[in-house]
């Protein structure tokens, strides 16, 4: 006859589920928040890229001569780290339009540090084939005398 011995330590089946439980239920918390920080990682990599494009663009524009500025829509296709691509090998597209008119909300002052006239252009980026942009924003270029 064998001789149940008592006091050796050791988990139960159940105890051993409880515990695999938890430990799913915490990685699986985990996955769901890895999607959100990978959207947010995403995000803000287009919003750096889209604010550089915008002070590339302003820089650009500053250079020029005043009546060399652009009169008609210009679309510039980019990779993904803003260089300039073909429309085939588009990940984004950066559309440059000059405004007739300052926006609405923006100061048209001018004078002062010899500047005596501005000119507005609105600079969106988006995804090609899409209408809507993902960021827009106005640059204002002053001419000086």
């Amino acid at each position: 006859m064998k001789a149940h011995v008592r006091g050796v330590g050791a988990f139960s089946l159940v105890e051993i589920s409880l515990a695999l439980g938890v430990v799913s239920f915490a990685l699986l918390a985990l996955v769901g928040l890895l999607s959100q920080v990978l959207d947010r990682s995403r995000d803000s990599t287009e919003t750096f890229l889209f604010s550089n494009m915008a002070v590339g663009h302003q820089v650009d524009l500053e250079a020029r001569d005043w009546m060399d500025l652009p009169t008609n829509v210009e679309m510039r296709s980019i990779d993904g780290q803003g260089k300039p691509v073909g429309p085939s090998e588009a990940v984004f597209e950066v559309v440059l339009t000059p405004l007739p008119v300052a926006p609405p909300g923006v100061a048209t002052s001018v004078g002062g540090a010899g500047v005596d006239s501005l000119r507005f252009f609105r600079i969106e980026m988006r995804r090609p084939g899409s209408a809507s942009p993902m960021h827009v924003s106005t640059l204002s270029i002053a001419h000086r005398q």
